[in-house]
């Protein structure tokens, strides 16, 4: 377990949870616009794509058509070139639009007659569509997830749906990130899924989420990216969308927008509650209580050629773009926990008063064992990821020695934590530990 100085992650007063780490930094500015660019290209049918060994074009991405196979094995062929595992899992929509949420624009009537028309009202044909799920195993088995959806739609929606900013911007985030991450190692392990039925009434993150949960899979947090790349105003807006009724959404926002501080990005956040619930993928994470956010374009200059023919590249802004993936990939980062290089992951900090922290488990049920050893008295604290002091532990008594002791974090919800110890001389050291049920 890393042991780290407390001098920017958990400010008692003001609060960040988010503490500057020059390894960070320099992934997030390691974001190419030339990578981000080429993937919108090749996804929304603007260039030549290769796709086993052959080449090929994705002007169509409808979810119920062979276009949409296509972007599944191009996309998978993306991950596999950047050294992920990956997996094409399939899956088929269920035969029913009643009670289903409505994707952002659509209102039940369109949605009918979409549906309508693919044969959904009348029992369709069984038709096969694709999650494209990456994973890069860390160091335990808990789950950050970047996400976002590969489908598109238009009038046109048999032969040409080009989708640049609905959704192959969200799509290039999610795969820039991975490109970036996957050389390195991390305590967590991140999962980065690409969705498909999105369109049609979020039928992939249905699936994804419930097979993950019966699965058993301990899912930090995820963040889903719909839409993040047009911005006619030149301005640096950009919405974040939490749960109103789970504050580890709203600690997740709240984190977001510490990360645009941290690492001066040019980006002017709004956290909005509830707006958006059930419009795109984060929605069936937050139906199983998993943390999730969505990233998206200013709601106030939203883009016109949405769900066009007209939604392509030309008409994106890659400075805008670049700036939200490197706040995705800055969020994952920070929350999968970047491992040092193989020998210094454990060291003695440079205190004579605080020799050493040590936790006995980073992942914890009910209980967990604190080893400090200082000559001393100490107080531990437990603050949440929120910075609220949850907890006060028994002075400790300075010792030559380790010294040992229970911690009881029955009590405490599902969430991240910091046990924190201040020594006289004003120095603070904390360890990090992930409560999960």
């Amino acid at each position: 377990m890393i042991l780290s100085m407390l001098t920017g992650m958990m400010m008692l007063a003001g609060f960040s949870v988010v503490e500057y780490d020059p390894r960070v930094a320099e992934l997030v500015d390691s974001v190419s616009t030339d990578s981000i660019t080429a993937v919108i290209a090749g996804l929304s049918g603007e260039v030549a794509v290769t796709i086993e060994g052959e080449p090929d074009s994705i002007p169509c991405r409808f979810a119920y058509s062979e276009g949409a196979h296509k972007a599944a094995r191009w996309l998978a062929e993306q991950f596999q070139a950047r050294g992920f595992e990956v997996e094409l899992e399939p899956f088929e929509p269920v035969a029913s639009y009643e009670d289903r949420p409505l994707p952002l624009g659509r209102t039940e009537e369109e949605m009918k007659r979409i549906w309508s028309e693919v044969g959904l009202l009348s029992g369709p044909e069984p038709f096969t569509m694709y999650n494209v799920v990456a994973t890069l195993a860390g160091k335990d088995s808990l789950q950050v997830i970047l996400c976002a959806h590969y489908d598109a739609i238009t009038s046109t929606m048999w032969t040409y749906t080009p989708g640049a900013d609905d959704n192959a911007s969200g799509v290039m985030g999610v795969l820039e990130a991975a490109r970036i991450m996957g050389t390195h190692d991390w305590q967590h392990t991140l999962r980065f899924v690409l969705f498909s039925g999105e369109e049609l009434g979020l039928w992939g993150s249905e699936v994804y989420v419930k097979d993950a949960v019966e699965a058993g899979d301990s899912m930090i947090a995820a963040l889903n990216m719909d839409m993040i790349a047009y911005n006619s105003d030149a301005l640096s807006d950009m919405d974040i969308h939490c749960n109103p009724y789970d504050q580890a959404s709203q600690d997740m926002g709240q984190m977001l927008v510490d990360l645009i501080d941290v690492y001066d990005l040019n980006i002017t956040p709004d956290i909005l509650l509830g707006d958006g619930e059930g419009t795109s993928d984060h929605y069936w994470f937050w139906q199983y209580n998993i943390p999730a956010a969505l990233l998206i374009e200013d709601f106030d200059d939203f883009n016109p050629f949405f769900h066009t023919t007209n939604d392509r590249l030309g008409r994106l802004d890659s400075a805008y773009m670049r700036e939200a993936v490197r706040l995705a990939l800055g969020w994952a980062a920070s929350e999968a926990g970047l491992l040092e290089e193989p020998g210094i992951r454990d060291h003695a900090l440079e205190q004579p008063e605080l020799v050493s922290l040590r936790l006995s488990s980073a992942v914890v049920h009910n209980h967990l064992w604190l080893e400090i050893s200082s000559p001393h008295s100490l107080t531990p604290v437990i603050y949440d990821a929120s910075g609220q002091r949850v907890k006060t532990l028994e002075t400790i008594q300075g010792s030559s020695g380790s010294v040992r002791i229970p911690i009881e974090v029955s009590d405490l919800p599902r969430g991240v934590y910091w046990v924190t110890v201040s020594g006289t001389r004003g120095g603070m050291i904390s360890e990090r530990f992930v409560v999960v049920r």
